[in-house]
Parts: C-alpha cells; sequence; structure tokens
C-alpha cells in the first residue's frame, strides 16, 4: 500500500515540477485564507490530540494549536508564497571549448519525504515549502497528531483540488513503524527524507534509510557567560533562552560560566529561574557559587550533552573562552550556541571556533527559525554541512541541471 503512495507520489513530481510560478504562489495564497476560513475545525480536530496527552508533557506546548498560531500558520504561506521563485533561475551559462553552450538551471529536488514528531504546523510549514518550489511532499507525522494532521492535510488537498491539481502532490504517510523500511528503501520513488524530531527518531533514519537524508531538529544548545558580560543582560537572555518555550530545539540545555564571573550572577539567576520552575545541574564549582536551594543539584557527567526539552539545564564552569569552545564542539549538535560578552576577542575567537549553524553574541538561542531569518518557515534546522545549514527554507529545495545545446558537434 506505501509503496504504492511513494510511486504516485513519483509519477506526479515530474508534472507539478514545471507548474507556474504564478500558480504555485497562488495555491499559498488559498491555502492561507482555507486555514483562517476553517480555524474552528483545526481546533476542533487538534482537541482530540490534546486529550491524549498530559498536560506536563513537554511536547503538549508542540501539540496545541491556538486561534493565533494558525493565524501565524498561514500568514507563513503568504509570506513564503511572496518570495523570489527558486526555479528555473540560471545560475551559470557559458560556451565550451567544444562547441557546445553550457546553461546550469536550478529544478526540484522531485519528492522529498519528511518525518516529524507532534508538531502540526510542521505539517502545513513543509506541504507549503514543497508546493512553492514544485517539490512533491511526503508526510510521515506521529500517530499522537493524527486528528490534527489529517484535518490539515484535509485542507491541503481542498485546495490542489481546486486548482486541478493532483492530491498525490501532498500525501500523508502510513505512521506504522514497520512502513518506515519501505521509505528508507525507496530509492526510486523518493529522493531526500528529512527526519525532524529527537534524538532518538534522526539516528534510525541516518543508520536505516538508503535514500539520501538531511539531518534536522536535535539542538543541544549552549550560552557562554564570559568574564566581560553584563550580568543583568546575562541573566535575561539565559532565562529566554531557557523558558521562552522550552520544548523546542533551539531552547538552552547549558549555561557555560567564565570561573571569574561574580557571584552575583548565580544569585540573579537563580532567583529568575526558580520563578520558572527550572531544575539545575550544577559541576561542582557552579554548585558551590549558588545559593543553597533544592533546585540546584550536583551534575553528573552524563548530564553535558542532554537535550532536555523541558524545564532543566546544567550550568558548566570554565577558565577561557577556549575551554567553553572546547565543551560547546565536545557535546553541541552544530544547532544553536551563543556567548554573553563585551570582549570582541573572546566574541571572534567563539564565532570563528564553535562549530553550530548559528552563533549568537549578546542574543538568545530562541532566534534560529526559518520565519525569524525571514524564510517564512522551515522545513527543518539542518545540523549538518552539506547541501543545507540552519534554517532550511525554500532555497535550498532545490537542485539543478546542466542543459547543453550543438550543431551536430561530436567527441573525438
Amino acid at each position: 500500500m506505501m509503496k504504492k503512495t511513494l510511486q504516485k507520489a513519483k509519477q506526479v513530481s515530474f508534472e507539478f515540477g514545471v507548474t507556474s510560478f504564478e500558480e504555485r504562489q497562488k495555491i499559498l495564497q488559498d491555502l492561507a485564507n482555507t486555514l483562517e476560513e476553517n480555524i474552528g475545525f483545526i481546533l476542533q480536530e487538534n482537541t482530540k490530540d490534546l486529550a491524549k496527552m498530559n498536560k506536563e508533557d513537554a511536547l503538549y506546548d508542540r501539540m496545541l494549536l491556538t486561534e493565533s498560531r494558525i493565524e501565524d500558520i498561514a500568514q507563513a504561506c503568504r509570506e513564503i508564497s511572496g518570495q523570489e521563485d527558486v526555479l528555473g533561475g540560471l545560475l551559470e551559462e557559458r560556451d565550451l571549448s567544444c562547441g557546445l553552450h553550457l546553461r546550469k538551471v536550478a529544478v526540484p529536488l522531485g519528492v522529498v519525504a519528511c518525518i516529524y514528531e507532534a508538531r502540526p504546523n510542521v505539517t502545513i510549514d513543509i506541504a507549503a515549502l514543497c508546493l512553492f518550489t514544485g517539490n512533491v511532499g511526503v508526510l510521515r507525522g506521529s500517530s499522537n497528531a493524527e486528528y490534527s494532521n489529517n484535518a490539515l492535510v484535509k485542507l491541503i488537498h481542498s485546495v490542489l483540488d481546486t486548482h486541478n491539481i493532483p492530491k498525490e502532490v501532498i500525501s500523508q504517510y502510513s505512521t506504522n513503524r514497520d512502513d518506515m523500511i519501505t521509505l528508507f528503501e525507496a530509492v526510486d520513488q523518493v529522493d531526500l527524507i528529512i527526519p525532524r524530531g529527537g534524538k532518538g527518531l534522526i539516528n534510525r533514519v541516518r543508520y536505516e534509510s538508503l535514500v539520501p537524508t538531511i539531518e534536522t531538529g536535535a539542538g543541544v544548545c549552549h550560552a557562554f557567560i564570559d568574564e566581560s558580560a553584563d550580568i543583568d543582560m546575562a541573566v535575561s537572555i539565559v532565562i529566554n533562552a531557557k523558558t521562552q518555550r522550552p520544548s523546542v530545539c533551539n531552547a538552552l540545555d547549558t549555561c557555560i560560566v567564565h570561573e571569574k564571573v561574580r557571584k552575583e550572577f548565580y544569585e540573579k539567576l537563580l532567583k529568575a529561574l526558580k520563578e520558572h520552575k527550572v531544575k539545575i545541574w550544577a559541576d561542582e564549582i557552579a554548585f558551590g557559587k549558588f545559593p543553597e536551594s533544592e533546585s540546584v543539584c550536583v551534575a553528573e557527567d552524563f548530564i553535558w550533552g542532554e537535550e532536555f526539552l523541558g524545564l532543566a539545564m546544567s550550568v558548566k564552569t570554565v577558565g577561557s573562552v577556549d575551554e567553553a569552545v572546547l565543551h560547546i564542539n565536545t557535546y553541541g549538535s552544530t544547532h544553536s550556541e551563543a556567548i554573553i560578552s563585551e570582549n570582541t576577542k573572546s566574541v571572534e575567537k567563539f564565532f570563528n571556533m564553535v562549530d553550530a549553524s548559528s552563533l549568537y553574541h549578546n542574543a538568545s538561542t530562541r532566534f534560529t527559525d526559518g520565519s525569524v531569518f525571514g524564510m517564512g518557515a522551515e522545513i527543518g534546522i539542518s545540523t549538518q554541512k552539506l547541501h543545507a545549514r540552519g534554517p532550511m527554507g525554500a532555497s535550498v529545495l532545490s537542485t539543478y541541471k546542466y542543459l547543453l545545446e550543438g550543431h551536430g558537434e561530436i567527441r573525438n
């Protein structure tokens, strides 16, 4: 059954890949309107998924849709539709010595499958970016979001139907774990698989898929508080990065503190973190600097590199920028890292030596996001280096062809 779904996706990809830019723009604009017109229906179905969850679960907020969130999703569709076309552009052109005329042009990737967990808004993000870039999308959401995802795909299909576009351009894939093997082996039907979720999901796709993949999602993020840091600014940034939305991949996991930072920082940080009920795992040096509190525990070595996805974080003490960089490059996931410092040399070293897709100076890691970066939305945040890195918008969902014209040339 799922093999037929993938075969149909491949078949329609050739025709949809040449759909006009104006048509693709109109599809997204109509999708935005349809989402807003059906907010009640979407919330009704989302409530069914939420009813199956514990409100204390870190994934509850990711699952939750509200009227304002749906309006934001619709606006993202409009923002994507207003971007420049990524297809058909002339990337290179020249005459070859053999007499042929060469053109290099941008074309769709083809069939893009995305496997994601517990975030129904991602259904629209993926679909919108695929539709805008002439790609066919295969969506494999999680079973705990089935009602929300089914509702959203139903609305997508209604829009495609009004444009006489086959519904297979955006298709849902089985949530049965056994069917994943079929997807992983679909090298003739699927051009790219993007896993978007936790470490377990990403590792399974990376280890088992024969189809090319781009790793996204896992974010072990750090903020380094340099000795020159403004303490009030540092506390504000840490609180925002940790608590503004703790379940997401760009939320803060580890605060690295220079050993010369004043004890006042620990007092102010603890007071602010306690207000948000954040548990702190501190190394022995940091533990001795925090005021005594049941919120602070001594960290074991296994805690470094932990992605908490909730109201907990670790605190590590270092003696230099170099030590901070070493810790991040050892335990980070190359997602998003920050330095709070007033020392330009420290910032320069941090920016040059830390291996991550997005680096921040005196700012929260929470800004790593396709919409914030002006992409409208992202299909994922790549933590690898080949083809795409960081938030993946429309511009990276294409490849290219070489087109060569001649006058009867043959090669000797």
